[in-house]
């Protein structure tokens, strides 16, 4: 009798240990389950908050771009390396000088983002302003097609530039500086044989300014002798000539 006693003891025992690893084995499966709901959750809360920023975001965007009268703020509408763009070259601080390979830039960026302008029409748009400063100056020029093509230069001179913009190379870095320091620079359309046949002293001393230092200014007399100047059928000179200066 004992040992059947015995043997129902251990088959009890068995049991109850059964018993207790099946309880075990639920509480980690609930648990494992409400671990997996709680990490969905936060998922979801996560895209969620995600899509809302960035819908918010876009929205503000486009409110600040398209509503009329908007204040632009430098960071939408500068350009990197050049600056903001012009609506006119005749905006430009100095307009009683030639213009700079960075206001040409800056004047055509204008006519392609916001006119909405294809590059050859920005270009031909941007020349024949250009144009108008060197008649202005009394100093031959080359023909539109060439100052056209000089212009799509700089453009593709700034692609190339901004192409490894966010490498911190040495190369790269030079590249900017150079780039940089030539937007500073005359935006050189003269004729190749400008210097002879521009007959007045003071006409090729003050191209030779434009392209150095860029101290000499046209004046008001200037302009009014181009004009009277263009007015004319015959090359004679209007008394109402007057010296470049220095500003």
């Amino acid at each position: 009798m004992s040992s059947v006693d015995g043997v129902k003891r251990k088959i009890k025992m068995l049991q109850q240990q059964a018993d207790d690893a099946e309880e075990r084995a639920q509480t980690l499966q609930r648990e494992l389950d409400e671990e997996q709901q709680a990490r969905e959750k936060k998922s979801t809360v996560k895209s969620t908050v995600k899509s809302t920023v960035k819908s918010t975001v876009k929205s503000t965007v486009k409110s600040i771009v398209c509503t009329p009268g908007a204040p632009a703020t430098r960071a939408t509408t500068a350009i990197w390396l050049v600056g903001r763009p012009l609506s006119s070259v005749d905006s430009i601080e100095e307009p009683s000088q030639l213009p700079v390979r960075g206001v040409a830039l800056r004047r055509m960026y204008y006519e392609m983002k916001t006119n909405k302008a294809t590059l050859p029409i920005a270009c031909s748009t941007v020349a024949d302003e250009v144009l108008s400063f060197w008649v202005n100056a009394n100093i031959i020029t080359t023909a539109k097609p060439h100052v056209v093509a000089k212009l799509k230069h700089i453009h593709q001179e700034h692609i190339r530039v901004s192409k490894h913009k966010h490498r911190r190379t040495a190369t790269q870095v030079t590249l900017e500086a150079d780039f940089t320091m030539s937007m500073s620079k005359l935006f050189d359309i003269a004729h190749a044989d400008w210097e002879r046949q521009t007959k007045i002293p003071e006409d090729r001393q003050f191209l030779m300014d434009q392209r150095g230092p860029r101290q000499m200014a046209m004046t008001t007399e200037d302009m009014n002798y181009r004009q009277c100047s263009a007015e004319r059928s015959t090359p004679r000179r209007c008394s109402t000539y007057g010296s470049k200066q220095d500003p």
